[in-house]
């Protein structure tokens, strides 16, 4: 339900560092690539559905009062489906986050790749306020207000959270997603795991993608079918699949309008049928099963990319997102997604409550309007006070943390000639021979030839060569008297 800025999950940097490509820095002939100003309207998209996944945890705390098959039956429901929300919020991080690998070239390479600096600025961008949120929640469960009569009552599931004990122990294993089924606190939480986990591994998805994309989707499909693995790593392909021809998608479909709307149809029927295809197909008893969820989220997936697709081709979608005030969501939707089920359970049951004994008609959706105020209201002063201080730590000692250059260089070359990237190489390419050539160099799996380095000491060669470089051939009538080493 976040991972971003970063994602129900958290934020993903809008600046998100590129992997540069040498040879479009040195021609200048880099493909030009989507400026800042065009990831807003992906932050407002994420905002959205941070307010998607407050709306499912209200619904699921106080049902829904009329309209109930209208509003679960038909893609209606998708501004209270946190499900789909999910697939959102990982199909926006891989989109986010690969987009600046590409903004020189479609195949960009690991040299000069700050890993360790964006290893360190995605800790602190989703674990400082994390932390912060958890601690926050934990001072709150004495103001724990589940127990009031209210009309709607209160249902069974949101009487369900908050009632583990909590020490320092506890509190530490909810940190680390140690006790992920008992996770009260901050139920939605449980996505930040895969969304840290998975942000982590874009850079080498990137590379990989360079080779073949058939490549990773075997690879997440094998891990499906053979050890159970979530569908979670096939979102974030999806989105760097559409950071990669984000351009192309952009002109393509700006002069189709209707193939924007046959996009728009069919992504808006998988992105929530979560609900519908079961029920429609006589198949309730799915949802109840956690071994039907991934076929169930693989196709939501497939609707959230879908709809990115329509948005990053209609420009007036993209210029409604990219108001001031729905930019403003974006930004503070990370804490939007961890603040409000503390609202939830500790304020909305007492507003209900007051708004039942002075009579106020439509105590539903003033409770629920409520609980969209505060939550963005604290979400408001916690970006200021948590989340930007946060990115700026992460953003200054990223560039001081340690690099491990030996590791590092020492896998990079097997890893860039398994891919059999051009362009690249060490000095451990040039040094290894693979193939000899007639020139006396070697040649790297790459097919480029490099001469056999030198050793050096101190920038001079450690031992002459073995035979110094003869003169040419003299001739009986050079007399130069520049050469007078030469026999008249």
């Amino acid at each position: 339900m976040q991972q971003s800025t970063d994602s129900a999950t958290a934020p993903a940097a809008t600046d998100a560092p590129g992997i540069q490509s040498p040879t479009a820095q040195a021609t200048g002939t880099a493909r030009e690539a989507p400026r800042h100003q065009r990831l807003n309207f992906l932050d407002s998209i994420r905002g959205v559905a941070a307010l998607a996944v407050l709306c499912q945890h209200y619904v699921q705390a106080y049902e829904l009062p009329c309209w109930q098959w209208l509003l679960t039956y038909t893609p209606l429901h998708f501004w209270w489906d946190g499900a789909a929300s999910v697939s959102m919020f990982f199909v926006l991080s891989g989109l986010v986050l690969s987009m600046g690998h590409y903004r020189a070239t479609k195949t960009p390479t690991l040299e000069g790749y700050g890993y360790s600096a964006y290893v360190w600025k995605r800790f602190c961008r989703l674990m400082l306020p994390y932390g912060a949120f958890l601690l926050f929640s934990a001072l709150m469960v004495p103001l724990l207000a589940t127990q009031l009569a209210t009309n709607p009552p209160l249902q069974d599931w949101a009487r369900l959270w908050w009632r583990m004990p909590l020490n320092a122990h506890t509190l530490l294993r909810q940190f680390v997603w140690a006790d992920m089924v008992k996770l009260s606190l901050i139920p939605p939480a449980w996505t930040l795991r895969i969304e840290l986990l998975l942000s982590l591994l874009i850079p080498f998805a990137v590379l990989i993608v360079n080779r073949s994309s058939l490549w990773l989707i075997g690879a997440i499909a094998l891990g499906m079918v053979g050890f159970d693995m979530p569908c979670f790593p096939l979102h974030f392909l999806m989105g760097i699949l559409i950071a990669r021809y984000y351009r192309e998608i952009e002109v393509h479909f700006a002069g189709h309008r209707w193939l924007r709307l046959s996009i728009l149809t069919c992504g808006l029927l998988l992105y929530t049928a979560r609900f519908t295809f079961p029920h429609y197909l006589g198949l309730d008893h799915w949802l109840e099963h956690r071994d039907t969820q991934n076929p169930i989220r693989i196709v939501t997936g497939v609707g959230a990319a879908l709809l990115l697709i329509y948005i990053i081709g209609s420009a007036w979608v993209r210029n409604f997102l990219g108001h001031s005030l729905m930019r403003f969501l974006g930004r503070i939707s990370y804490s939007v997604f961890l603040v409000h089920m503390a609202v939830l359970m500790c304020v909305t049951p007492r507003v209900i409550y007051w708004l039942n004994q002075h009579g106020a008609p439509y105590p539903w959706l003033l409770g629920l309007l409520a609980t969209i105020v505060l939550s963005i209201f604290l979400a408001v002063a916690s970006y200021w006070i948590l989340e930007v201080p946060s990115i700026a730590l992460g953003k200054r000692l990223g560039p001081s943390i340690p690099r491990p250059q030996l590791i590092f260089e020492r896998w990079r070359p097997h890893f860039h000639n398994f891919l059999m990237l051009p362009g690249y190489t060490t000095p451990a390419d040039a040094g290894r021979k693979v193939n000899n050539t007639t020139s006396g160099g070697t040649r790297n799996r790459n097919g480029l030839e490099y001469p056999t380095p030198v050793e050096t000491n101190n920038g001079l060669p450690a031992t002459p060569p073995a035979t110094p470089p003869a003169f040419p051939p003299a001739s009986p009538t050079d007399r130069s008297p520049s050469r007078p080493d030469r026999p008249a």
